[in-house]
């Protein structure tokens, strides 16, 4: 099975919806303030008796405020996601009673600071505008949650059994289990942060990405696990461009189309290529999925785009998954250059596969005019 390593992009229609929320007049009946509160968040065991006691009574309001900011705007992130994808007009409604210019009382909490190559970077700075853009963010989500469980979309979860919460200074973290039969209830851990004396329920930081040279140490050590994907994105219903995929474990699937080129590297191969990329920029260039966020492409006068992706799979049981690496390449020369020289540490198939790329960007450049 191939690794999924493709970064999350939001959709025109939830973007929309939070055009629509940011531009909406202030209008509308004010509503009460929600208020933070602090009984039953004293400790993380007490916030999770809480969180859980709230989601049985269906309060879906005390559930959000369980959250702090990161966990908040993840939520809202998602929320607005299905909305969006929903199409329900009954839900775009509460949406539209709820916008309006921020009670002087209402629950506004504080926005962490994190590092700005993070997904979670750009949901707190939406979340930030959203905390301003409703009356009462609490109360929209308590409604909108009670639509969705009408809808049996309940948006809030029970969590598992929490146990042997560890507690160092403002932080703490305990181990519960997905909230889903066996046996896919499997382990998870439960980050917790302290405001003000209250506890939140958060979601970890991500740890720092690699150096170049621990990159390149971890995929030579699962080297045998190595995956490569390059391939081509661009407009919705465009034109299928060729993709590679290599892989050193053996392939569960074959291909018949003209354009999927399916390459098996053995070991010393796969070792090659890495040393290559370490050498090329791709390991000081890529981002780290999961660390890192898959910046805004800039592409310039060309329509498509060719990515490269590398991954890995760690096998030994810990909470490191393998590297997940990927990299925009463009198009024009610069792409170029970049698939000649990697077209040069490969074998047969794999340099035959490059030629098919390389041929059809020289053919449409051509057409186009590119130099």
């Amino acid at each position: 099975m191939e690794p999924n390593i493709a970064p999350r992009f939001c959709s025109l229609s939830v973007a929309a919806l939070f055009t629509f929320v940011l531009l909406s007049p202030r209008i509308g009946v004010a509503e009460p303030g929600a208020g933070t509160g602090t009984k039953g968040r004293e400790t993380p065991q007490a916030l999770v008796e809480t969180y859980n006691d709230a989601v049985a009574r269906k309060d879906w309001k005390t559930c959000f405020l369980c959250y702090d900011a990161k966990w908040r705007a993840d939520f809202m992130g998602g929320l607005f996601y299905g909305i969006g994808m929903s199409g329900d007009e009954s839900l775009k409604a509460i949406v539209k009673k709820h916008a309006g210019e921020k009670l002087a009382d209402a629950d506004e909490i504080a926005i962490p600071a994190v590092r700005s190559d993070t997904r979670m970077f750009k949901e707190l700075r939406m979340f930030e505008k959203l905390q301003k853009q409703f009356r009462d963010l609490p109360a929209f989500v308590d409604e909108i949650s009670a639509r969705l469980d009408a809808m049996e979309q309940a948006p809030f979860q029970k969590l598992g059994d929490v146990k042997d919460i560890r507690v160092e200074g403002d932080a703490a973290v305990g181990h519960g289990k997905q909230n889903l039969p066996p046996p896919l209830d499997l382990p998870v851990l439960i980050h917790f942060c302290r405001i003000d004396g209250r506890w939140y329920l958060t979601i970890a930081d991500p740890p720092p990405p690699l150096s170049v040279a621990a990159r390149s140490a971890q995929l030579q050590a699962e080297v045998e696990t190595v995956w490569v994907l390059l391939c081509c994105s661009g407009p919705a219903g465009g034109k299928e461009h060729h993709e590679v995929r290599m892989s050193v474990q053996p392939f569960v699937y074959e291909s018949n189309k003209p354009t999927l080129h399916l390459v098996r590297l053995s070991e010393v191969q796969a070792k090659k290529l890495i040393k290559y990329l370490e050498t090329d920029g791709f390991l000081e260039k890529a981002v780290e999925l999961g660390k890192q966020e898959v910046p805004d492409r800039d592409r310039g006068p060309h329509t498509y785009c060719y990515t490269l992706q590398v991954s890995t799979t760690n096998l030994q049981p810990t909470e490191d998954l393998g590297l997940k690496l990927h990299e925009d390449l463009g198009w024009g020369p610069g792409l170029v250059k970049r698939l000649e020289g990697l077209r040069g540490v490969l074998d047969e198939d794999g340099a035959r596969a490059l030629d098919a790329i390389l041929a059809e960007i020289t053919d449409e450049d051509t057409k186009n005019g590119v130099r």
